[in-house]
């Protein structure tokens, strides 16, 4: 009767430890497909414009959470970065243009452009004098100036503010007057037009090799009374003929050319 009673005790008691355990296992599973899920916004997610929070189980945002940015030296709270922008100094850039035509410098200043290439610089030209302003040029940029006037060759510098509150003077910008046009097809490369400007104006012929070459130019403006000197070396002259000339040629005459020539 003892023995019975012995064997019983175990086998009941194994019995509810079973049960208990399934029954826990039961409590514990999400295997019901008619459970919602409850979303737990713990991670953030940003991009360049904003951040929010997000349920990392499936990435289901908090619309809620949304917002802008909102940096303390460099950093948002979502972790998004930002490199501070260093803070712009800017300078002023001075100069005076000359406009140097045939031996002398003229003063009519009217259509005279000063350009930097930035429509953030303000550019100030006094028609009267050519002297010419640049500010809110910034520190440490290279610009480019380009002055320019119709019937002028245009000039052109390097410009660099090194300093805050800087005033780069540039001195004389000195344009030079264009004084001939070429005739197409011929020899212009090898025209040096570099003198036509001065008290005793003269064009030069490049050195070359090879085949003759001709200088064939053309004055732009008009003029009444034409007076030309024309050097050259005896051994110059084409299949060496010793001969060599000058023709002027005018063009909308009333009057035919009387030229002395020497």
């Amino acid at each position: 009767m003892n023995k019975k009673i012995k064997w019983a005790i175990p086998i009941t008691v194994l019995s509810l430890t079973c049960g208990v355990t399934a029954g826990m296992l039961a409590g514990c599973g999400n295997d019901d497909p008619g459970a919602e899920h409850t979303h737990s916004y713990t991670q953030w997610g940003h991009d360049d414009d904003g951040h929010w929070k997000y349920c990392p189980d499936d990435n289901a945002i908090d619309e809620a959470s949304r917002e802008d940015h909102i940096f303390v030296a460099g950093e948002c709270e979502c972790g998004a970065t930002k490199t501070p922008v260093a803070e712009k100094k800017y300078g002023t850039v001075t100069g005076q243009v000359k406009l140097h035509k045939m031996g002398g410098y003229d003063t009519d200043y009217a259509g005279l452009t000063v350009d930097m290439d930035d429509d953030s610089v303000e550019i100030t030209v006094n028609s009267s004098s050519g002297a010419f302003t640049v500010e809110n040029a910034e520190v440490g940029k290279n610009y480019t100036l380009t002055v320019a006037k119709s019937g002028y060759q245009s000039y052109s510098a390097t410009v660099l503010v090194s300093e805050e509150n800087e005033t780069v003077n540039l001195g004389e910008s000195v344009l030079e007057y264009e004084v001939f046009d070429l005739l197409e097809g011929w020899d212009g490369e090898y025209h040096d037009f570099s003198y036509v400007n001065e008290t005793e104006p003269y064009i030069r012929f490049k050195e070359y090799t090879g085949n003759p070459k001709t200088l064939n130019v053309l004055t732009k403006d008009s003029y009444k009374d034409i007076k030309a000197t024309f050097k050259i070396k005896y051994n110059n002259s084409s299949y060496n003929e010793h001969t060599q000339g000058i023709l002027l040629k005018f063009l909308h005459s009333t009057n035919p050319p009387n030229p002395h020539l020497s």
